[in-house]
């Protein structure tokens, strides 16, 4: 069985919406948030990706234009909640992206991007993942687009399940780091570093080991309703499961 870390999230926050994507196959348009934070991540991986070799940034507007066309090509796949403009949403990460990388980016020199990592559980499980970004003074990158600050404890399993694959192919790491880029009203970058210790690396590996199981023997609970994923505006899979009516 081959998971990933985006699955293994999902269950925990909810078996049944995993159940729901996975075991039937449903699929259902991202909202608008999640597009401007894909196209933000493409924008970043085509201008380090490059850095490795150039050790020279993209110029802002050509990284403006790689978000701004992944935007448009990927606006027709969302669905767009009530509260969100798709130019609004598009102006703002323009704004957020020309801050990173007129004020951070120079900072920051990637040896690898979109690094393939896998552990292997037993009876030959294996979790895959794709590490945003290491820099050349060995910390983990993961970039984050959101609406609010990040604090870091969210995507604690995400990091210590990284840090544990780059520590096992004998790397070195200082830290991992989320690029947080922050589509307030005024844009805002909040670099968060995260150490990760040895005991976050191993109870990681539990989480994903007892999913796994879970998932084997088709056990798909809910999330609790007083959750925030459980709700009709952050949950898509909302009609199918307490909205009690079809698709």
């Amino acid at each position: 069985m081959k998971v990933s870390a985006s699955k293994i999230n999902m269950y925990l926050r909810c078996g049944l919406q995993y159940y729901f994507r996975y075991e039937q196959g449903i699929k259902i348009p991202p909202p608008g948030i999640v597009i401007t934070g894909s196209s933000a991540h493409k924008a970043l991986e085509f201008n380090f990706t490059q850095k490795i070799e150039s050790r020279i940034d993209k110029k802002v507007d050509e990284v403006l234009d790689c978000f701004s066309d992944t935007f448009e090509l990927k606006r027709n796949e969302a669905e767009f909640k009530d509260d969100e403009k798709p130019a609004e949403l598009k102006d703002k990460g323009i704004s957020v992206l020309r801050k990173f990388q007129t004020e951070n980016s120079p900072l920051i020199q990637p040896v690898k991007c979109e690094n393939k990592s896998m552990i292997i559980f037993e009876n030959d499980h294996e979790l895959e993942m794709y590490i945003d970004m290491i820099d050349d003074k060995d910390n983990i990158w993961d970039h984050k687009l959101s609406s609010r600050k990040k604090t870091g404890n969210e995507d604690l399993l995400q990091l210590s399940l990284y840090s544990y694959a780059i520590k096992k192919s004998n790397q070195h790491i200082v830290k991992c780091c989320i690029n947080n880029l922050v589509i307030t009203k005024e844009p805002q970058v909040n670099i968060l570093p995260v150490i990760i210790n040895d005991d976050q690396r191993e109870r990681s590996l539990m989480y994903v080991s007892s999913v796994i199981n879970a998932i084997q023997k088709q056990v798909f609970l809910p999330a609790p309703p007083n959750s925030w994923i459980c709700s009709e505006k952050w949950c898509g899979y909302w009609n199918l499961c307490r909205g009690g009516k079809k698709i």
